[in-house]
């Protein structure tokens, strides 16, 4: 048995004290500067294989860029699983080899936009017979550009020699590397869109006020995206909390009366006959639609689109909800209808004159249309008017502290009456609540049996900011 007063080790001396110290001082320093060696390394890594080379060949008055590269993560998305890759879809055999793929549009002489592909490759000389197939590339030391005809090609060139400036001069601050990224310069659009003069162009450069900047990347089996600098937006959440099983796009926040503004104020034409129409309708039925669409129209309303159930004068079905009005104001919106219909389909009154001769007089009597009701529950009742020549129904039912205003009766016996969607499980992905405007593109065709695979949904944080999420 080991006596315990006896055994014992001497203690260390003082000169070996320092050696022990030393020798764990030089193995702890020499594990952080291996740390930072290994750190070092590999940021170096990262940012060589992150960092967008083409945007410093991108002409400066490009309107659009976008950019796509290989997951870091051996585990992560490839070049060919990325969703826009469609974009390429000429050029399958370099995206096949490529580690990054960039897209840009630039403007021509004739005032329309030319695409530009850029594919980094890291070996060329394998790829020379493919190559030589597209006559308007540059190839460089370990990418090639392409172009739809030498004009674009040289705007390339010009930029590559230095003789003019890159687009990176003024989106590269902004612009962020991420799996796919992209920018929609507000500037170099305005000045492509300045030589349309169609209505739809001016809305458009009227509505884009600063870059687009967007960026979108894998998470587990979905693809989330992040728009910022968004075309406007609300901070009103949805009203309803369920949609219909065969929805096509859904829409929460939208205010029609700013949407009409806007069409007013980038068309004066439609800003004045919109003025004559309303002193009209006061003037012959003592009717003020101004302040009908003030009152009914001027909110945020959800919006959901069909296709359409069967033939009607819009060629899709559609519902718009909103906070409930004072029936005053759901009044003045059946006389609007039936004024509308009166002025497309006046009435045929037959006059005979003092001189006993028959005249034929149209007339544009609202009263001629009737609206109709049918109880669809103890609380439910729906308002409705038709017009078989063209196709027409409108019809409305104020409900649970709602109005839903519908194309379609049928729609809305069906949203009041039948099986819904949650939307709490149709915008489940991953992104933070929404605090404001919520969009939902159903790409699916049968929803009994839904799954998020079937959805695009768009969720607004801010209103700068959209993020959202899709299955590919």
């Amino acid at each position: 048995m080991t006596d315990p007063f006896t055994d014992y080790s001497a203690p260390l001396s003082v000169n070996e004290h320092r050696s022990q110290k030393k020798h764990w001082s030089w193995l702890i320093g020499g594990g952080v500067l291996c740390l930072v060696l290994v750190s070092c390394f590999f940021w170096w890594w990262l940012k060589k294989i992150t960092v967008d080379p083409f945007i410093t060949l991108a002409p400066i008055d490009s309107v659009f860029y976008l950019t796509a590269r290989d997951s870091v993560m051996p585990w992560g998305a490839g070049i060919t699983d990325i969703p826009i890759i469609s974009l390429f879809s000429d050029f399958n055999l370099l995206v096949d080899k490529s580690t990054r793929v960039s897209y840009v549009l630039v403007p021509n002489s004739s005032n329309g936009l030319e695409p530009v592909y850029f594919f980094q490759i890291n070996h060329l000389t394998d790829l020379e017979n493919v190559i030589s197939q597209f006559p308007h590339h540059y190839q460089g030391d370990n990418y090639i550009v392409i172009a739809k005809n030498q004009e674009t090609l040289d705007k390339i060139l010009e930029v590559q020699k230095a003789k003019t400036f890159s687009a990176s001069v003024v989106i590269e601050n902004q612009f962020s590397n991420q799996q796919v990224s992209f920018v929609l310069s507000s500037h170099n659009l305005k000045q492509y869109l300045s030589a349309y003069p169609e209505l739809q162009y001016r809305l458009l450069a009227k509505l884009i006020t600063k870059d687009i900047v967007g960026v979108l990347n894998q998470k587990s089996d979905q693809w989330i995206f992040e728009i910022k600098n968004n075309i406007g937006g609300t901070s009103t959440t949805p009203i309803i909390t369920s949609l219909p099983q065969d929805f096509k796009v859904f829409f929460s926040g939208v205010n029609l009366f700013a949407v009409f503004q806007n069409w007013g104020e980038a068309d004066l034409g439609i800003d004045a006959a919109f003025k004559q129409v309303v002193n009209g309708l006061l003037s012959v039925y003592d009717f003020d639609v101004t302040s009908l669409v003030t009152n009914i129209i001027n909110r945020p309303a959800d919006i959901i689109l069909f296709d359409a159930g069967s033939s009607n004068v819009f060629g899709f079905d559609f519902m718009m909800v909103f906070d409930l009005v004072p029936e005053a104001e759901l009044a003045g919106l059946e006389k609007l209808v039936t004024i509308i219909l009166a002025q497309k389909f006046p009435q045929e009154v037959v006059r005979v004159l003092p001189d006993q001769s028959v005249v034929t007089e149209l007339k544009a009597e609202p009263e001629y249309w009737q609206w109709q009701t049918e109880e669809i529950s103890t609380s439910s009742v729906i308002h409705y008017v038709s017009e078989p020549r063209v196709d027409f129904n409108f019809a409305y039912a104020a409900v649970d502290g709602k109005v839903f205003v519908s194309n379609s009766p049928d729609r809305l016996k069906q949203f009041i009456s039948g099986q819904l969607l949650p939307l709490s499980e149709l915008t489940n992905c991953g992104v933070g609540t929404h605090q404001g405007g919520l969009a939902v593109i159903n790409r699916g065709q049968k929803l009994f049996d839904y799954t998020l695979d079937q959805y695009v949904v768009m969720n607004q944080l801010n209103s700068q900011t959209t993020v959202g999420c899709f299955s590919y």
